[in-house]
């Protein structure tokens, strides 16, 4: 996810030596670069283009803050591969592998997995759009279903420098359901959009621990979904794990099993998906589900 972005403690700490780092072409033989000098500062011959701080972390004009809100403005002078060109240093030189390594940018304060909150202006309040209910869905603290990957609502990218990776603007999101303007999402399986759901349910992206996950929001409880019996949905008078196995209750669900876009029954119970027919023992005779 390109939505939030920063770096791991390795990663800064190459940074912050970048100020006193390698000798690079065009300077002094022995004579390191000295990249925090300012424009217009001559060090080795040279004149240095970038602004004051530009190997300080924090400081304002810290090159990676840049590097992420955009890699376009960095390739006019460094090259198209950001190996070299104009400017003969590479990336490479300080950073190893920042290329394919997607958590050497992405992640934030929460964990080091590659799930935000922390966007590319160094903010961490879920109320922003580029930050909200991005942990909910990594981490999972609702335990209602797996962490979902970043590719389930993202572009997938294998190397930073891909087209339409690195550039200015928000991340795109590839959820047909997803409505920025109002940062939320509609209309999708994983939130009601199946059958017995609640198809309605529009969480807010930005409203993270306000009651948007809790079980009835998606479906009600029981499921609407269930067998042509006046009175019944879902089996009400049975505990939900006698059809559905272990883990399963009224106030808890089977992470490994929930929300996987499949209806998983216990193994001979006598359920047929295809005719939606059930020939258990707990029938007198076989029953079609609606």
């Amino acid at each position: 996810m390109r939505v939030s972005l920063f770096f791991a403690a390795s990663a800064v700490a190459a940074a912050t030596a970048c100020g006193t780092g390698p000798t690079f072409p065009g300077t002094d033989a022995g004579s390191p670069l000295d990249i925090d000098a300012g424009p217009g500062t001559a060090d080795g011959g040279d004149i240095y283009p970038h602004p004051a701080g530009w190997a300080t972390v924090g400081g304002g004009s810290f090159h990676g803050d840049t590097a992420k809100r955009g890699l376009t403005v960095c390739t006019r002078c460094h090259g198209d591969d950001l190996t070299g060109d104009t400017a003969p240093v590479s990336c490479n030189e300080c950073h190893e592998s920042w290329r394919t390594n997607c958590t050497f940018c992405h992640g934030g304060k929460d964990n080091r997995s590659g799930a935000p909150p922390d966007d590319v202006t160094g903010r961490t309040d879920t109320a922003e759009v580029t930050v909200g209910a991005h942990t909910s869905h990594f981490g999972v603290p609702h335990k209602l279903s797996k962490p979902l990957a970043c590719g389930a609502c993202h572009p997938m990218h294998a190397d930073a420098l891909e087209p339409g990776h690195g550039v200015s603007g928000p991340a795109k999101v590839t959820v047909a359901g997803w409505d920025r303007s109002t940062a939320s999402c509609s209309s999708v399986y994983c939130h009601g959009n199946f059958k017995g759901g609640n198809r309605a349910n529009a969480p807010v992206w930005t409203k993270v621990d306000q009651g948007q996950a809790q079980c009835g929001t998606c479906h009600t409880i029981p499921p609407a979904d269930g067998p042509s019996r006046p009175g019944k949905t879902h089996h009400s008078w049975k505990d939900c794990s006698e059809c559905h196995g272990a883990g399963y209750s009224t106030s808890r669900v089977n992470q490994s099993t929930h929300m996987n876009n499949s209806v998983d029954i216990v193994v001979g119970l006598g359920w047929n998906s295809v005719n939606r027919s059930c020939t258990t023992s707990c029938h007198t005779k076989p029953q079609t589900w609606q």
